[in-house]
């Protein structure tokens, strides 16, 4: 008596289908996988740089002051830009970081940050000054500064008082066809104005 062992042509056959099905679809769900990563990854690589934006200009918004403290009256708000007394992000301070910085948007489109530092150089016998890109490719800049109180609570577009606003909200329009999008920004700065 023979008895024959191993495979049939047929169960050889439905085994390679089986086995190319389940290839097909380990190749598509590793295609779709690599899809979403990359398109992760450049969303992270648009938004990244708004990240570190938010958080400088939070920094500077959230520690403004007048300058009463030392003697002078710094604060001026406009609804296209803002100077105040505040301290220096450490990336651009040089000597000391209590400075009068400008918030305002340029002719070429860009949220600029300008300082004039409270030292003297002693080089020049003048502040320290200096200039930095926040963020590009702007359309518009906007600010407003919440009153409350007196003829009604809401939001200016000027500030004039002698004391800083207790909201400043802060818009970036970016230009046509820029993906990015950054939602308002409202930053309370300090309550009450100390040393430097």
């Amino acid at each position: 008596m023979r008895s024959d062992r191993g495979f049939t042509l047929m169960e050889v056959l439905v085994a390679l289908v089986v086995l190319g099905i389940l290839m097909a679809g380990l190749s598509q769900g590793m295609r779709f996988g690599m899809t979403a990563w990359t398109r992760q990854a450049a969303l992270v690589d648009r938004t990244a740089d708004l990240d570190a934006v938010d958080r400088t200009v939070r920094g500077l918004l959230g520690n403004a002051t007048s300058g009463v403290a030392h003697g002078r009256n710094d604060f001026v708000g406009t609804a296209d830009g803002v100077t105040f007394d505040s301290v220096l992000p450490l990336a651009v301070a040089t000597g000391t970081r209590r400075a009068k910085i400008t918030l305002k948007l340029d002719d070429r489109h860009r949220l600029m940050l300008h300082w004039d530092s409270a030292l003297i150089d002693p080089a020049t016998a003048a502040p320290a000054t200096g200039d930095a890109v926040i963020v590009d490719h702007l359309e518009s800049v906007s600010f407003a500064y919440w009153q409350a109180g007196g003829d009604g609570s809401g939001w200016r577009d000027r500030w004039t008082m002698v004391a800083a606003p207790p909201l400043i909200r802060l818009r970036l329009v970016f230009a046509k066809g820029d993906r990015r999008h950054w939602p308002d920004m409202i930053v309370a700065p300090l309550i009450a104005e100390g040393g430097g």
